[in-house]
């Protein structure tokens, strides 16, 4: 479970829904710098982002369109980048019952995509309405649900060596 990870205001994960042409590249290239993550990820370091995450997130995810995904990186305290994918892991107090796990998707408009074989307690799930999910307001909302114990981004990271 990693520790509390900070919304990047500036700096933001695009998942395309559909192979990303060139004209679509090229629109958000005027916003700012477009880096390829591997993976079917991009990287846009916005050039004139909002006072805060969240709106810069807005604007970008209506640019975007609702075909793709875009998410905040995430850094934590030491000022590492993380790369959501758009999952979110939620640990539960205790391990619940399949029946539990799909109210509890269904409550939060979530699909599961699977539990942890080694951890009876933690589940995987993606948001239903990905193009309009703000993943960290996600994790909040789930973090304070009844038989929770915690929830994270799922997060994809690049390391450098000291």
């Amino acid at each position: 479970m990693p520790a509390k990870q900070i919304p990047s205001r500036d700096t933001f994960v695009l998942v395309p829904g559909t192979v990303l042409g060139g004209s679509a590249a090229a629109d958000l290239s005027a916003l700012g710098s477009v880096e390829d993550l591997g993976e079917g990820q991009l990287l846009l370091q916005v050039r004139d982002p909002a006072p805060d995450a969240r709106a810069t997130w807005q604007r970008l995810q209506v640019q975007a369109g609702v075909q793709h995904r875009v998410h905040p990186v995430l850094l934590d305290e030491r000022g590492n980048a993380h790369y959501p994918t758009g999952e979110v892991t939620v640990r539960f107090r205790s391990a619940p019952s399949d029946a539990e796990l799909r109210a509890f998707a269904n409550a939060h408009a979530l699909d599961l995509r699977g539990r942890n074989e080694f951890v009876g307690e933690q589940a995987v799930f993606l948001p239903r309405d990905a193009a309009r999910t703000y993943v960290p307001d996600l994790v909040e909302e789930l973090s304070r649900a009844e038989k929770v114990q915690s929830a994270w981004a799922n997060t994809r990271s690049r390391y450098r060596r000291a």
